[in-house]
């Protein structure tokens, strides 16, 4: 299947008219409006770095192996809390996520994953 650039959104296969009203009103009425729709925001996460140099406020990358998870549910706010432990070759570290508590189940022990985020105290 092929399309125009000019074709509006609305011929592509899996977009509906709610799907082409919200893509409406953030300007995009065409294929070729949409192939210029660009991320807000992009962060390249491929620069992995060892746990031992990470520093608070810094953001970075590891591959890590799962040691350990727990879940609970927080009494203030009602909030799910899951803590996990991840290690690399270098270094032990507590990593949290709040409200996401298929991670649970999603995450496997003894498992290695790449984890990504802000480094704190």
């Amino acid at each position: 299947m092929f399309f125009l650039l000019t074709d509006p959104i609305s011929h592509l296969p899996g977009v509906g008219p709610n799907s082409a009203l919200k893509w409406q009103k953030l300007g995009v009425l065409t294929v070729e409006d949409l192939l210029h729709y660009y991320p807000r925001k992009w962060e390249d996460l491929s620069t992995i770095s060892p746990l031992m140099a990470a520093q608070a406020g810094q953001k970075i990358t590891v591959k890590a192996q799962l040691k350990s998870i727990s879940h609970f549910r927080s009494p203030r706010k009602s909030m799910f809390i899951t803590n996990a432990v991840i290690q690399d070759e270098s270094a032990p570290i507590r990593v949290v996520w709040f409200n996401q508590p298929y991670l649970q189940t999603s995450l496997k022990k003894d498992e290695e994953y790449y984890f990504s985020g802000a480094v704190g105290i």
